[in-house]
């Protein structure tokens, strides 16, 4: 079980349902975070609503407050041992969540939203109630206007800090994308430059290599015309040799008659 003052023992969403006695009671799921300081035996307990920035509860109980409060709802157990039960309890009822009839149901009773609105009175937390098989409690915490302001002020000066830190950390990225960006449009003109002095090239060995081609159909027409040529000579000289032969034969054949 959890230190009863260690400096943040809990922090995580808790399904609530929100009674008001002005209007129907409401689910939320709200973040409670739990700690304390050993040196000033203080436990702390604040409820907020990322979905609602003016839900904002804060408890801070001295070891002398819960004693008084022990007296008044006649709670089990001491001041060393409440924290840990109250974790127990928020984990229960963070585990009983998804049950149709939950075993263990926290309620927050806010009191007339609409009145304590109308009167410059924001609502306090009347009551912080979570009912089980075998834990019960309830604690009561009044506080002025003046000091829930001051709360609800500081909640949002953080959530505000947090807000800012990350649009700070959203431009360094926008930042980070812009360079990329004009980088890789640099890189892509640079491309474009070398693609473009790569088809002028391209083209040049095309031009080059018709030319060639001309160039050796003309010199192929040049040889054929020759060996037409040469094949008619040996022709000629062939049937020249054959006419001397015969004329040659001839005479032979008189002068021997």
């Amino acid at each position: 079980m959890e230190s009863a003052l260690e400096p943040s023992f809990f922090n995580g969403e808790v399904p609530v349902t929100l009674k008001y006695t002005d209007r129907e009671d409401r689910r939320a799921t709200i973040t409670a975070a739990a700690g304390g300081m050993a040196r000033q035996r203080v436990l702390n307990l604040q409820l907020t609503d990322e979905a609602d920035a003016y839900l904002l509860y804060s408890l801070h109980l001295s070891e002398d407050d819960f004693h008084a409060l022990k007296t008044e709802q006649s709670l089990l157990v001491d001041f060393a041992t409440f924290p840990g039960k109250l974790v127990e309890l928020l984990r229960q009822c963070q585990a009983c969540a998804a049950e149709e009839q939950p075993r263990f149901v926290a309620e927050l009773s806010v009191g007339d939203s609409a009145a304590s609105s109308s009167a410059g009175k924001p609502p306090t937390l009347e009551r912080w109630r979570a009912e089980g098989e075998s834990f019960q409690a309830e604690l009561s915490e009044s506080r002025s206007a003046h000091r829930e302001a001051e709360s609800r002020a500081a909640a949002l000066a953080a959530q505000l800090h947090e807000s800012r830190l990350a649009t700070r950390e959203a431009t360094h990225r926008l930042e980070g994308a812009e360079q990329e960006a004009a980088l890789l449009r640099e890189q892509t003109a640079e491309l474009r430059r070398e693609n473009s002095g790569l088809a002028a090239a391209n083209h040049a060995l095309e031009k080059a290599a018709g030319a060639s081609r001309i160039e050796v159909a003309a010199l192929s027409a040049s040889t054929a015309d020759k060996d037409a040529l040469v094949a008619k000579t040996s022709s000629l000289l062939e049937a020249a040799a054959d006419a001397r032969r015969y004329e040659w034969g001839r005479g032979i054949a008189t002068r021997l008659v």
